[in-house]
């Protein structure tokens, strides 16, 4: 450090209630901070931020698929798809109300090909009878699609999700979470067409909000 009051802001912050925002950047969040994702900025959090920068990737034309970046990532893509399920207000841009969220994250992560496939050809149904703004896939924590290295694993659903979004592209979404920018890479070194096949848009999830009562303890006497 050059600065010795910037090492000294660091090694003694002015606000010890809360981490430095940069800390969602890391590979793993320290454990002392339970990060937290609320449906809203009535939470005082980073929810509603990133709620709205979520939708203003959905109502694109084009890259209009998000894949969150960042250790926070997956918690903010739990956080969104659980407010736009209870339909909390401000949580999607008034053109897409009535969005559904599908989640297939947990098939996902068991790898199991015939399981996603399943799950995959279900939703092709649901949107093609849908009457509403469309249907938005979360599927989870990309990983899960090249946990399997040297076997084809999920190439074949990645694929079948690729012509849905095709077929029903005005009422169809693909969303999900990388932990790390070397995931994402790891993702693409495997589909080296995926982003086009997606149409997937990088949205860096930052913003991080600890428990009130982790910080607000009674004093014992």
């Amino acid at each position: 450090f050059r600065s010795s009051d910037i090492k000294l802001a660091i090694l003694r912050p002015l606000r010890p209630r809360g981490p430095p925002i940069f800390l969602c950047n890391l590979s793993e969040p320290p454990r002392r901070f339970p990060f937290f994702f609320g449906g809203g900025d009535e939470d005082g959090g980073g929810g509603g931020e990133n709620f709205r920068r979520i939708g203003e990737v959905l109502v694109r034309s084009r890259g209009k698929n998000p894949l969150l970046l960042g250790a926070c990532a997956n918690d903010a893509l739990r956080g969104f798809a659980e407010a736009v399920e209870k339909r909390r207000e401000g949580a999607l841009p008034v053109e897409l109300s009535g969005l559904r969220v599908v989640c297939i994250a947990e098939e996902v992560a068991s790898g199991d090909a015939e399981l996603v496939g399943r799950r995959v050809r279900e939703i092709g149904n649901l949107a093609e009878q849908c009457v509403g703004p469309g249907v938005v896939v979360s599927f989870g924590d990309l990983k899960g699609f090249v946990s399997d290295e040297e076997g084809e694993g999920l190439r074949g659903v990645v694929g079948e999700l690729a012509k849905l979004l095709q077929v029903h592209y005005d009422k169809f979404w693909l969303m999900g979470a990388a932990a790390s920018y070397d995931n994402y890479l790891n993702f693409v070194g495997k589909f080296p067409s995926i982003e086009k096949d997606w149409d997937l848009q990088l949205l860096p999830i930052t913003s991080v909000k600890p428990p009130s009562e982790s910080y607000h303890r009674p004093r014992s006497r």
